[in-house]
């Protein structure tokens, strides 16, 4: 009797930290393997009750029984099949998060059938690493506010320590640097692009770093917010910029201030700009892109091919399935392009992406504010993989979690 087949599945609803409604799956292997995993179902506009409770049902009646008795062997097929299932309904709406849930809780049920964390079974049993590193992280310090929205164009500005030897020692500088960012923002309003880039560089150095060999600055741009048919609207800005206006900005922008990564220059559908920006400025910076829910049309795929990033922003809160994560990161591996893993999802209280990160030898890893949950559990739980490894490796390597090389970057 294997011990891999689908015993049981359950859905339940829950709420996010917002009060927002949300859906928890709990699948269940043979001999009481459990696999959990839980969606906040707060960015479907209007969401009704009834569609709630209707996916519910679909879950607990339709889904339970076309699963049961299914092994979960070989997580593709599993995943194709809960595509096929999902293009089968396409009235409910809520399904498609719900769907994502019960893929990741696929996983977490095979990792606990093993007696592994996820970490270790992603890593060796899927044989995706050695799962010996941590990721490096960058956290958020900057963002768009009631206060500044009306002056500042990019979305968010981060910081990533690059010089730091550990994933806790990183962890702690970028603690020191948003302390004196704090400190610099008091009694500040309508903070502007360059504003903000200033109050990073200060920060940093008041922190006791040096700027741009200790500790970076990372933007995200968020372009497609910005653009229409007549170019790029900025804030402040009487007239729209043309790509090559804006591609001068940023490139000053990289002059200027310590910045080794920008996270959408330009619109998705832009990939001249993300071409020619990556041409000039790519061998140093870090150009980052994003993708769509479906892995065999992803735009993404194209943007691999014409060179247009060097980086893919790879998002759990959006992708269709976790083969859909893997197709993406074998897709940036074979391209050559780096990859940053999101620790900001909609699941609720899943520490899903700092173990994928560790387990698929993903290098960089994204914190959102600190204020929200989901970051500081994904971040706590870094010191804890990282101190699992240290033991697992006979005390050897380091505690506070190794990181990749310097030289795996394009700032090295």
């Amino acid at each position: 009797m294997s011990k891999t087949k689908i015993k049981n599945i359950r859905a339940r609803q829950l709420i996010d930290s917002s009060g927002t409604k949300a859906i928890e799956i709990d699948i269940n292997l043979r001999f009481n393997a459990l696999g959990r995993a839980a969606v906040s179902l707060s960015s479907i506009a209007n969401l009704t009750s009834d569609e709630v409770s209707h996916t519910l049902r679909l879950i607990n009646t339709d889904l339970q029984r076309l699963l049961k008795g299914k092994n979960t062997n070989d997580l593709s097929d599993l995943d194709q099949f809960l595509l096929n299932y999902l293009d089968s309904k396409p009235n409910c709406r809520p399904l498609q998060s719900v769907i994502r849930a019960v893929s990741m809780a696929l996983l977490l049920a095979l990792a606990d059938s093993e007696k592994m964390p996820l970490w270790q079974y992603a890593g060796l049993i899927m044989g995706k690493s050695l799962a010996n590193t941590l990721p490096l992280p960058s956290v958020e310090l900057l963002s768009q506010s009631p206060n500044n929205a009306k002056a500042l164009s990019a979305q968010s500005f981060f910081v990533i320590p690059i010089g730091a030897n550990s994933f806790a020692e990183g962890l702690r500088w970028c603690q020191a640097v948003h302390k004196k960012a704090q400190e610099l923002q008091i009694g500040q309003t309508d903070i502007n692009d360059t504003q903000a880039l200033e109050i990073l560089s200060r920060s940093i150095g008041q922190a006791g770093f040096q700027p741009g060999i200790d500790v970076g600055i990372a933007v995200d741009f968020a372009a497609s917010a910005l653009k229409s048919v007549s170019g790029y609207h900025l804030k402040g800005s009487l007239t729209p910029y043309s790509r090559d206006e804006l591609s001068g900005l940023l490139v000053d922008w990289l002059a200027n201030y310590p910045i080794i990564s920008i996270e959408n220059p330009f619109s998705n559908d832009d990939l001249e700009g993300f071409t020619r920006l990556t041409w000039a400025v790519g061998k140093c910076t870090q150009i980052i892109t994003n993708h769509s829910n479906r892995a065999k049309h992803d735009p993404f795929n194209s943007a691999a091919i014409q060179n247009a990033g060097n980086a893919l922003n790879l998002k759990l809160d959006i992708v269709a399935t976790l083969s859909t994560a893997e197709i993406l990161l074998e897709t940036a591996k074979i391209n050559g392009y780096g990859v940053i893993i999101s620790a900001e999802t909609r699941s609720l209280d899943q520490t899903i992406p700092i173990h994928l990160a560790v387990g698929w030898g993903i290098n960089q890893i994204k914190f959102g504010p600190l204020i929200n949950a989901q970051n500081v559990i994904n971040w706590n739980e870094g010191v804890r993989i990282a101190e699992a490894i240290f033991e697992g490796n006979a005390r050897s390597g380091q505690l506070d979690g190794a990181l990749p090389s310097r030289s795996s970057f394009p700032w090295s």
